[in-house]
């Protein structure tokens, strides 16, 4: 180690080992909280209806931002082009993270589709089916 000192040395390792260790006031490397949807409890998934009517119960989401339910979250309904509508076809999250969505079934018996949507929320879309 010919021009530096042993306490040069010393020195510098213990200055690169400090400045490795951040002071940026994060939280010490933990990812922000996820936002994730998925099926509620009760989520009226799989139902029986009539052709062209609507389902008895509607059908639920929850979100969660970090494990806590998400208030005011924006959730999207649809259906494939032959299943149907749903009313509303945008609902906000309530306090317990829950959107709702009325399902009136389309005009062809046999099985349907339907989804929630939640843009950049894991889980998304959520599916849902049932049988007219």
């Amino acid at each position: 180690m010919a021009g530096f000192s042993r306490t040069r040395l010393v020195l510098v390792v213990t200055g690169l080992a400090a400045l490795g260790c951040g002071g940026g006031g994060d939280d010490g490397g933990t990812t922000p909280p996820s936002t994730a949807i998925a099926k509620a409890s009760n989520s009226g998934d799989a139902q029986t209806g009539v052709v062209g009517q609507a389902l008895v119960n509607p059908l639920r989401v929850v979100v969660t931002d970090g494990g806590a339910p998400a208030v005011g979250a924006t959730v999207a309904w649809s259906t494939s082009a032959a299943t149907g509508s749903m009313t509303p076809a945008s609902a906000t999250t309530d306090a317990n993270g829950i959107a709702t969505s009325s399902w009136a079934l389309g005009t062809v018996s046999g099985p349907q589709t339907a989804q929630a949507t939640l843009s950049g929320a894991s889980g998304s879309p959520v599916p849902f089916t049932a049988t007219a």
